[in-house]
Protein backbone atom coordinates (compact mmCIF):
# COMPACT_ATOMS: atom_id res chain seq x y z
CA UNK A 1 0.00 0.00 0.00
CA UNK A 2 1.11 3.47 -1.10
CA UNK A 3 1.76 6.08 1.83
CA UNK A 4 -0.81 8.85 -0.66
CA UNK A 5 -3.31 5.35 -0.33
CA UNK A 6 -2.97 5.21 3.38
CA UNK A 7 -3.48 8.58 3.82
CA UNK A 8 -6.30 8.55 1.69
CA UNK A 9 -7.73 5.74 4.19
CA UNK A 10 -7.25 6.83 7.46
CA UNK A 11 -8.72 10.47 6.18
CA UNK A 12 -11.24 8.35 5.00
CA UNK A 13 -11.67 7.07 8.24
CA UNK A 14 -11.72 10.12 10.34
CA UNK A 15 -14.27 12.28 8.06
CA UNK A 16 -17.17 8.82 8.42
CA UNK A 17 -16.33 9.17 12.15
CA UNK A 18 -17.28 13.22 11.95
CA UNK A 19 -20.18 12.12 10.11
CA UNK A 20 -21.55 9.96 12.40
CA UNK A 21 -20.43 12.51 15.33
CA UNK A 22 -22.62 14.90 13.77
CA UNK A 23 -25.54 12.58 12.59
CA UNK A 24 -25.70 11.55 16.43
CA UNK A 25 -25.99 15.51 17.71
CA UNK A 26 -28.72 16.15 15.05
CA UNK A 27 -30.69 13.02 15.99
CA UNK A 28 -30.51 13.26 19.13
CA UNK A 29 -31.45 17.03 19.19
CA UNK A 30 -34.82 16.60 17.43
CA UNK A 31 -35.62 13.62 19.67
CA UNK A 32 -34.92 15.39 22.86
CA UNK A 33 -37.01 18.40 21.46
CA UNK A 34 -39.75 16.11 20.25
CA UNK A 35 -40.30 13.40 23.38
CA UNK A 36 -41.58 10.28 21.93
CA UNK A 37 -40.65 11.02 18.04
CA UNK A 38 -38.02 9.03 17.69
CA UNK A 39 -39.70 6.46 15.35
CA UNK A 40 -41.07 9.38 13.51
CA UNK A 41 -38.02 10.61 13.13
CA UNK A 42 -36.67 7.08 12.01
CA UNK A 43 -39.25 6.30 10.32
CA UNK A 44 -38.44 9.24 7.78
CA UNK A 45 -41.87 11.25 8.57
CA UNK A 46 -39.76 14.13 9.70
CA UNK A 47 -39.03 16.16 6.49
CA UNK A 48 -36.45 18.66 7.80
CA UNK A 49 -34.56 15.54 9.34
CA UNK A 50 -34.17 14.13 6.23
CA UNK A 51 -32.31 17.33 4.78
CA UNK A 52 -30.47 18.17 7.54
CA UNK A 53 -28.97 14.25 7.69
CA UNK A 54 -28.87 14.16 4.19
CA UNK A 55 -26.76 18.29 4.21
CA UNK A 56 -24.35 15.93 6.53
CA UNK A 57 -23.68 12.62 4.77
CA UNK A 58 -23.65 14.96 1.72
CA UNK A 59 -20.79 16.95 2.59
CA UNK A 60 -19.61 14.07 4.18
CA UNK A 61 -19.56 12.20 1.04
CA UNK A 62 -18.16 15.89 -0.91
CA UNK A 63 -15.12 15.94 1.68
CA UNK A 64 -14.39 12.59 0.47
CA UNK A 65 -14.51 12.39 -2.71
CA UNK A 66 -12.20 15.73 -2.35
CA UNK A 67 -9.95 13.89 -0.71
CA UNK A 68 -9.62 10.71 -2.45
CA UNK A 69 -6.78 8.76 -4.04
CA UNK A 70 -6.02 8.64 -7.78
CA UNK A 71 -5.78 5.29 -8.70
CA UNK A 72 -4.99 4.71 -12.31
CA UNK A 73 -6.21 6.28 -15.86
CA UNK A 74 -8.13 8.75 -13.96
CA UNK A 75 -10.10 6.66 -11.45
CA UNK A 76 -10.34 8.13 -7.76
CA UNK A 77 -11.13 5.87 -5.12
CA UNK A 78 -12.91 6.53 -1.82
CA UNK A 79 -15.38 5.83 0.97
CA UNK A 80 -17.88 7.62 -0.47
CA UNK A 81 -20.12 4.45 -0.46
CA UNK A 82 -20.24 4.72 2.97
CA UNK A 83 -22.27 8.05 3.63
CA UNK A 84 -23.80 7.52 -0.05
CA UNK A 85 -25.56 4.41 0.89
CA UNK A 86 -26.54 4.81 4.03
CA UNK A 87 -28.26 8.63 3.79
CA UNK A 88 -31.25 6.76 2.24
CA UNK A 89 -30.95 4.21 4.84
CA UNK A 90 -30.40 6.63 8.09
CA UNK A 91 -32.41 9.44 6.52
CA UNK A 92 -34.79 8.29 4.07
CA UNK A 93 -35.22 9.36 0.15
CA UNK A 94 -34.89 13.00 0.74
CA UNK A 95 -31.63 12.55 2.33
CA UNK A 96 -30.42 10.18 -0.05
CA UNK A 97 -31.50 13.42 -2.78
CA UNK A 98 -29.52 15.79 -0.84
CA UNK A 99 -26.53 13.47 -0.90
CA UNK A 100 -26.36 12.62 -4.29
CA UNK A 101 -26.66 16.81 -5.13
CA UNK A 102 -23.59 17.65 -2.72
CA UNK A 103 -21.76 14.95 -3.81
CA UNK A 104 -22.43 14.71 -7.45
CA UNK A 105 -21.26 18.77 -7.55
CA UNK A 106 -17.93 17.22 -5.53
CA UNK A 107 -17.41 14.56 -8.05
CA UNK A 108 -17.93 17.11 -11.18
CA UNK A 109 -15.69 19.67 -9.56
CA UNK A 110 -12.40 17.44 -9.40
CA UNK A 111 -13.13 16.05 -13.12
CA UNK A 112 -11.32 13.83 -15.03
CA UNK A 113 -12.26 11.06 -17.67
CA UNK A 114 -14.46 9.05 -15.51
CA UNK A 115 -16.68 12.20 -14.23
CA UNK A 116 -19.67 10.86 -15.68
CA UNK A 117 -19.55 7.43 -14.42
CA UNK A 118 -18.13 8.90 -10.95
CA UNK A 119 -21.25 11.38 -10.58
CA UNK A 120 -23.47 7.90 -11.91
CA UNK A 121 -21.95 6.30 -9.03
CA UNK A 122 -23.44 8.34 -6.19
CA UNK A 123 -26.56 8.03 -8.04
CA UNK A 124 -26.01 3.81 -7.97
CA UNK A 125 -24.93 4.28 -4.50
CA UNK A 126 -27.70 6.64 -3.26
CA UNK A 127 -30.65 4.36 -5.27
CA UNK A 128 -28.67 1.09 -3.53
CA UNK A 129 -28.90 2.16 -0.19
CA UNK A 130 -32.96 3.04 -0.64
CA UNK A 131 -33.04 -0.63 -2.76
CA UNK A 132 -31.81 -2.57 0.18
CA UNK A 133 -34.10 -0.44 2.84
CA UNK A 134 -37.56 -1.46 0.58
CA UNK A 135 -36.00 -5.16 -0.70
CA UNK A 136 -34.83 -6.31 3.18
CA UNK A 137 -37.82 -4.42 4.66
CA UNK A 138 -35.94 -2.96 7.01
CA UNK A 139 -36.89 -1.12 10.23
CA UNK A 140 -34.65 1.80 10.93
CA UNK A 141 -36.05 2.10 14.49
CA UNK A 142 -34.59 -0.77 15.26
CA UNK A 143 -30.98 -1.61 16.27
CA UNK A 144 -31.18 -5.35 14.40
CA UNK A 145 -30.58 -3.84 10.72
CA UNK A 146 -27.56 -2.92 11.52
CA UNK A 147 -25.63 -6.27 11.87
CA UNK A 148 -22.11 -6.99 11.10
CA UNK A 149 -23.54 -9.41 7.64
CA UNK A 150 -26.28 -6.84 6.89
CA UNK A 151 -23.80 -3.79 6.54
CA UNK A 152 -21.07 -5.72 4.73
CA UNK A 153 -23.85 -6.80 1.96
CA UNK A 154 -24.70 -3.14 1.83
CA UNK A 155 -21.33 -2.12 0.93
CA UNK A 156 -20.98 -5.37 -1.45
CA UNK A 157 -24.19 -4.97 -3.18
CA UNK A 158 -23.10 -0.94 -3.48
CA UNK A 159 -19.75 -2.00 -5.26
CA UNK A 160 -20.94 -4.39 -7.69
CA UNK A 161 -23.89 -2.10 -8.58
CA UNK A 162 -21.09 0.64 -9.67
CA UNK A 163 -19.15 -1.46 -11.77
CA UNK A 164 -20.93 -0.53 -14.97
CA UNK A 165 -20.82 3.35 -14.34
CA UNK A 166 -17.31 2.50 -15.35
CA UNK A 167 -17.93 2.09 -18.75
CA UNK A 168 -19.11 5.86 -18.57
CA UNK A 169 -16.13 7.20 -19.76
CA UNK A 170 -14.97 9.99 -22.33
CA UNK A 171 -12.52 8.77 -24.77
CA UNK A 172 -11.15 5.38 -23.07
CA UNK A 173 -10.65 2.14 -24.27
CA UNK A 174 -12.40 -0.63 -23.29
CA UNK A 175 -9.25 -2.34 -22.26
CA UNK A 176 -8.05 0.40 -20.49
CA UNK A 177 -11.82 0.67 -18.79
CA UNK A 178 -11.71 -3.45 -17.88
CA UNK A 179 -7.82 -2.65 -16.48
CA UNK A 180 -9.22 -0.54 -14.51
CA UNK A 181 -12.44 -2.39 -12.98
CA UNK A 182 -10.04 -5.08 -12.52
CA UNK A 183 -7.79 -3.31 -10.85
CA UNK A 184 -10.36 -1.35 -8.52
CA UNK A 185 -12.95 -3.61 -7.79
CA UNK A 186 -11.08 -5.47 -5.09
CA UNK A 187 -10.04 -2.27 -3.18
CA UNK A 188 -13.29 -0.92 -3.93
CA UNK A 189 -14.95 -3.89 -2.29
CA UNK A 190 -12.76 -3.68 0.55
CA UNK A 191 -12.97 -0.30 0.97
CA UNK A 192 -16.91 0.52 0.79
CA UNK A 193 -17.71 -2.70 2.94
CA UNK A 194 -15.39 -0.84 5.38
CA UNK A 195 -16.90 2.42 5.12
CA UNK A 196 -20.28 0.86 5.26
CA UNK A 197 -19.31 -0.81 8.55
CA UNK A 198 -17.50 1.27 10.61
CA UNK A 199 -20.36 4.29 9.54
CA UNK A 200 -23.15 1.85 10.11
CA UNK A 201 -21.89 0.86 13.12
CA UNK A 202 -21.76 4.08 14.31
CA UNK A 203 -25.08 4.76 13.52
CA UNK A 204 -26.54 1.63 15.04
CA UNK A 205 -24.95 2.63 18.55
CA UNK A 206 -26.57 6.83 18.12
CA UNK A 207 -29.91 5.02 17.76
CA UNK A 208 -29.52 2.71 20.62
CA UNK A 209 -28.18 5.62 22.63
CA UNK A 210 -31.24 7.71 21.98
CA UNK A 211 -33.79 5.06 21.87
CA UNK A 212 -32.45 4.51 25.50
CA UNK A 213 -32.65 8.48 26.29
CA UNK A 214 -36.20 8.40 25.35
CA UNK A 215 -37.03 5.61 27.15
CA UNK A 216 -35.54 6.65 30.04
CA UNK A 217 -37.39 10.75 29.56
CA UNK A 218 -40.80 8.17 29.09
CA UNK A 219 -40.29 6.41 32.15
CA UNK A 220 -39.19 9.83 34.11
CA UNK A 221 -42.27 10.80 33.06
CA UNK A 222 -44.56 8.24 33.78
CA UNK A 223 -42.92 7.91 37.14
CA UNK A 224 -43.83 11.54 37.90
CA UNK A 225 -47.16 10.94 36.40
CA UNK A 226 -47.36 7.98 39.11
CA UNK A 227 -46.16 10.23 42.32
CA UNK A 228 -48.79 12.91 41.32
CA UNK A 229 -51.02 10.59 41.03
CA UNK A 230 -50.31 9.00 44.48
CA UNK A 231 -49.97 12.31 46.33
CA UNK A 232 -53.57 13.01 45.06
CA UNK A 233 -54.68 9.68 46.67
CA UNK A 234 -52.27 9.86 49.67
CA UNK A 235 -54.17 13.01 50.00
CA UNK A 236 -57.43 11.74 48.99
CA UNK A 237 -57.07 8.93 51.82
CA UNK A 238 -56.10 11.29 54.40
CA UNK A 239 -59.36 13.42 53.57
CA UNK A 240 -61.41 9.99 53.98
CA UNK A 241 -59.71 8.87 57.15
CA UNK A 242 -60.14 12.26 58.96
CA UNK A 243 -64.18 11.50 57.47
CA UNK A 244 -63.97 8.36 58.69
CA UNK A 245 -62.64 9.39 61.78
CA UNK A 246 -65.52 12.26 62.74
CA UNK A 247 -68.39 9.83 61.66
CA UNK A 248 -67.05 7.12 64.68
CA UNK A 249 -66.33 10.01 66.86
CA UNK A 250 -69.98 11.51 66.08
CA UNK A 251 -71.57 8.07 66.01
CA UNK A 252 -69.84 6.59 69.59
CA UNK A 253 -70.70 9.50 71.03
CA UNK A 254 -74.63 9.24 69.91
CA UNK A 255 -74.81 5.88 70.90
CA UNK A 256 -73.47 6.33 74.04
CA UNK A 257 -76.29 8.11 75.16
CA UNK A 258 -79.12 6.00 74.31
CA UNK A 259 -77.04 3.20 76.18
CA UNK A 260 -76.84 5.13 79.43
CA UNK A 261 -80.80 6.05 78.81
CA UNK A 262 -81.63 2.19 78.83
CA UNK A 263 -79.62 1.23 81.76
CA UNK A 264 -80.87 3.95 83.56
CA UNK A 265 -84.47 3.09 82.44
CA UNK A 266 -84.07 -0.28 84.52
CA UNK A 267 -82.54 1.13 86.81
CA UNK A 268 -85.77 3.16 88.05
CA UNK A 269 -87.76 0.24 87.10
CA UNK A 270 -86.50 -1.91 89.50
CA UNK A 271 -86.00 0.82 92.58
CA UNK A 272 -90.07 1.16 91.66
CA UNK A 273 -90.65 -2.15 92.09
CA UNK A 274 -88.98 -1.83 95.10
CA UNK A 275 -90.57 1.18 96.73
CA UNK A 276 -94.15 -0.92 95.63
CA UNK A 277 -92.90 -3.61 97.76
CA UNK A 278 -93.14 -5.99 94.51
CA UNK A 279 -90.73 -8.70 94.03
CA UNK A 280 -89.91 -9.74 90.68
CA UNK A 281 -89.89 -13.12 89.80
CA UNK A 282 -86.45 -14.61 89.28
CA UNK A 283 -86.79 -14.78 85.32
CA UNK A 284 -87.79 -10.86 85.25
CA UNK A 285 -84.21 -10.49 87.25
CA UNK A 286 -81.91 -12.96 85.46
CA UNK A 287 -83.43 -11.09 81.62
CA UNK A 288 -82.86 -7.27 83.50
CA UNK A 289 -79.00 -8.76 84.40
CA UNK A 290 -78.78 -10.32 81.02
CA UNK A 291 -79.95 -6.37 79.30
CA UNK A 292 -77.56 -5.08 82.10
CA UNK A 293 -74.72 -7.22 80.76
CA UNK A 294 -75.14 -6.51 77.08
CA UNK A 295 -75.60 -2.54 77.67
CA UNK A 296 -71.81 -3.08 79.27
CA UNK A 297 -70.45 -4.75 76.29
CA UNK A 298 -71.96 -2.31 74.34
CA UNK A 299 -70.66 0.41 75.90
CA UNK A 300 -67.36 -0.92 76.14
CA UNK A 301 -67.76 -1.61 72.20
CA UNK A 302 -68.47 2.42 71.90
CA UNK A 303 -65.50 3.15 74.01
CA UNK A 304 -63.27 0.87 72.11
CA UNK A 305 -64.20 2.61 69.02
CA UNK A 306 -63.85 6.02 70.25
CA UNK A 307 -60.10 4.84 71.35
CA UNK A 308 -59.93 3.35 67.85
CA UNK A 309 -60.70 6.86 66.13
CA UNK A 310 -58.00 8.10 68.58
CA UNK A 311 -55.38 6.32 67.54
CA UNK A 312 -55.54 7.87 64.17
CA UNK A 313 -55.14 11.74 65.85
CA UNK A 314 -51.76 10.76 68.06
CA UNK A 315 -48.96 10.67 65.42
CA UNK A 316 -48.99 14.43 66.05
CA UNK A 317 -47.58 14.43 69.30
CA UNK A 318 -44.57 11.96 69.57
CA UNK A 319 -42.23 13.57 72.43
CA UNK A 320 -39.37 11.94 74.37
CA UNK A 321 -40.82 10.36 77.76
CA UNK A 322 -39.98 7.88 80.41
CA UNK A 323 -41.95 4.60 80.47
CA UNK A 324 -41.09 4.42 84.03
CA UNK A 325 -43.86 6.99 85.28
CA UNK A 326 -46.18 6.03 82.11
CA UNK A 327 -46.59 2.95 83.63
CA UNK A 328 -46.71 3.48 87.28
CA UNK A 329 -49.70 5.90 86.04
CA UNK A 330 -51.24 3.34 84.39
CA UNK A 331 -51.17 0.59 87.20
CA UNK A 332 -53.06 3.68 89.05
CA UNK A 333 -55.42 3.83 86.52
CA UNK A 334 -56.10 -0.08 86.60
CA UNK A 335 -55.86 -0.46 90.53
CA UNK A 336 -55.28 -3.69 92.46
CA UNK A 337 -56.81 -7.04 91.62
CA UNK A 338 -57.04 -9.64 94.06
CA UNK A 339 -54.71 -12.73 93.01
CA UNK A 340 -53.22 -10.98 90.79
CA UNK A 341 -49.48 -9.69 90.60
CA UNK A 342 -47.90 -7.38 88.28
CA UNK A 343 -44.04 -7.24 88.23
CA UNK A 344 -42.37 -4.27 86.68
CA UNK A 345 -38.58 -4.53 85.95
CA UNK A 346 -37.60 -0.97 85.95
CA UNK A 347 -35.78 1.20 85.00
CA UNK A 348 -36.52 1.00 81.44
CA UNK A 349 -35.02 3.24 78.61
CA UNK A 350 -35.91 7.01 77.12
CA UNK A 351 -38.67 6.11 74.92
CA UNK A 352 -39.78 8.38 71.80
CA UNK A 353 -43.42 8.34 70.81
CA UNK A 354 -46.57 9.60 71.94
CA UNK A 355 -47.41 9.50 75.86
CA UNK A 356 -51.01 9.00 75.45
CA UNK A 357 -51.11 6.26 73.09
CA UNK A 358 -47.72 4.53 75.15
CA UNK A 359 -50.50 4.73 78.04
CA UNK A 360 -53.24 3.30 75.84
CA UNK A 361 -51.44 0.16 74.79
CA UNK A 362 -49.58 -0.73 78.50
CA UNK A 363 -53.44 -0.67 79.81
CA UNK A 364 -54.87 -3.02 76.88
CA UNK A 365 -52.08 -5.51 77.32
CA UNK A 366 -52.27 -5.26 80.95
CA UNK A 367 -56.07 -5.65 81.63
CA UNK A 368 -56.36 -8.65 78.78
CA UNK A 369 -53.51 -10.74 80.79
CA UNK A 370 -56.05 -10.40 83.66
CA UNK A 371 -59.30 -10.40 82.01
CA UNK A 372 -58.39 -13.82 79.64
CA UNK A 373 -56.58 -15.53 82.74
CA UNK A 374 -58.20 -18.91 83.38
CA UNK A 375 -57.20 -18.84 87.17
CA UNK A 376 -58.09 -16.88 89.87
CA UNK A 377 -54.61 -15.76 90.77
CA UNK A 378 -51.83 -15.45 88.22
CA UNK A 379 -48.51 -13.24 87.79
CA UNK A 380 -47.91 -10.31 85.30
CA UNK A 381 -44.06 -9.15 83.96
CA UNK A 382 -43.26 -6.46 82.43
CA UNK A 383 -39.67 -5.64 80.97
CA UNK A 384 -37.52 -3.68 78.41
CA UNK A 385 -34.58 -3.46 77.12
CA UNK A 386 -32.96 -1.20 74.25
CA UNK A 387 -31.50 -3.00 70.53
CA UNK A 388 -30.49 -0.61 68.35
CA UNK A 389 -32.66 2.31 67.42
CA UNK A 390 -35.60 0.85 69.24
CA UNK A 391 -37.04 -0.24 72.95
CA UNK A 392 -38.22 -3.83 72.76
CA UNK A 393 -40.92 -3.77 75.65
CA UNK A 394 -42.40 -7.18 76.91
CA UNK A 395 -45.56 -8.24 78.84
CA UNK A 396 -45.78 -11.83 79.48
CA UNK A 397 -48.23 -13.55 81.90
CA UNK A 398 -48.88 -17.58 82.95
CA UNK A 399 -52.23 -17.89 81.90
CA UNK A 400 -53.62 -20.06 79.05
CA UNK A 401 -51.20 -19.07 76.21
CA UNK A 402 -52.81 -18.63 72.84
CA UNK A 403 -52.89 -21.24 69.95
CA UNK A 404 -50.06 -20.95 67.36
CA UNK A 405 -52.63 -20.32 64.68
CA UNK A 406 -54.36 -17.07 66.58
CA UNK A 407 -51.17 -15.71 67.10
CA UNK A 408 -51.95 -13.02 64.19
CA UNK A 409 -55.23 -13.72 64.28
CA UNK A 410 -56.23 -11.64 67.58
CA UNK A 411 -54.77 -8.20 66.11
CA UNK A 412 -57.65 -8.07 63.91
CA UNK A 413 -60.75 -6.41 64.36
CA UNK A 414 -63.34 -7.99 66.30
CA UNK A 415 -61.68 -10.99 66.98
CA UNK A 416 -61.50 -12.77 70.14
CA UNK A 417 -60.76 -16.02 71.44
CA UNK A 418 -63.34 -16.40 73.93
CA UNK A 419 -66.89 -16.17 73.77
CA UNK A 420 -68.19 -12.58 74.89
CA UNK A 421 -70.52 -14.05 77.30
CA UNK A 422 -67.94 -15.37 79.08
CA UNK A 423 -64.87 -12.70 79.06
CA UNK A 424 -66.89 -9.35 77.82
CA UNK A 425 -65.52 -7.24 75.06
CA UNK A 426 -65.95 -5.64 71.94
CA UNK A 427 -62.80 -7.25 69.80
CA UNK A 428 -61.25 -3.91 69.14
CA UNK A 429 -58.53 -3.69 71.70
CA UNK A 430 -55.53 -5.35 70.36
CA UNK A 431 -56.34 -4.11 66.63
CA UNK A 432 -56.21 -0.71 68.10
CA UNK A 433 -53.18 -1.74 70.30
CA UNK A 434 -51.27 -2.53 66.56
CA UNK A 435 -52.62 0.66 65.24
CA UNK A 436 -50.92 2.42 67.71
CA UNK A 437 -47.62 0.79 67.73
CA UNK A 438 -47.39 1.16 64.18
CA UNK A 439 -48.45 4.85 64.08
CA UNK A 440 -44.78 5.47 66.00
CA UNK A 441 -43.14 3.28 63.53
CA UNK A 442 -42.63 0.05 65.77
CA UNK A 443 -44.50 -3.37 65.72
CA UNK A 444 -46.02 -5.82 67.68
CA UNK A 445 -46.03 -9.85 68.39
CA UNK A 446 -47.38 -12.22 70.47
CA UNK A 447 -45.57 -15.62 71.39
CA UNK A 448 -47.16 -18.51 73.38
CA UNK A 449 -44.19 -21.07 72.58
CA UNK A 450 -45.03 -23.31 75.86
CA UNK A 451 -48.14 -24.86 76.96
CA UNK A 452 -49.69 -21.61 79.42
CA UNK A 453 -48.58 -18.03 79.03
CA UNK A 454 -48.05 -15.76 76.63
CA UNK A 455 -45.84 -12.65 75.97
CA UNK A 456 -47.09 -9.33 73.78
CA UNK A 457 -44.05 -8.17 72.41
CA UNK A 458 -43.68 -4.46 70.74
CA UNK A 459 -41.05 -2.05 70.08
CA UNK A 460 -40.80 1.92 69.77
CA UNK A 461 -38.24 3.98 68.67
CA UNK A 462 -35.58 5.67 71.06
CA UNK A 463 -35.17 9.57 71.37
Amino acid sequence: MSDELFVSLATNIGLLAICAILVTIIAASITSRLPGASKEVFAHNIPYFGVIAGLVFGLTSAALILSSHNFQSGVILDSRAGPVILSGVFGGPVAAVVTFVIGGIARAWVGGPYVIGGVASIAIYAASGIFLVRWLKIDISKTSWASYGTLILFGIVGTIAVIPAFFMNQGQEMATVIAAITGATPILLIQNSLAVLLLGSALKTTLMVIQDHERLGLLSRDLDDANKKLCASNKNLEESNRKLSDFSNMAAHDLKAPIRGISNLINFILEDLRDLNLSPSDDFIENTELVQSKLVGMNALVEDLLSYSFTTERRADAQSFNPNDRIQHVMMQIGAHDGYTIKVDAPFPQAFGSPAAFDIVIRNLLSNAIKHHDQPSGSISVSAHQENDAVIFEISDDGPGIPEESLEVIFKPFQTLSSKDEVPGSGLGLSFVRKLVESWGGSISALSPNARGSTFRFTIPVP
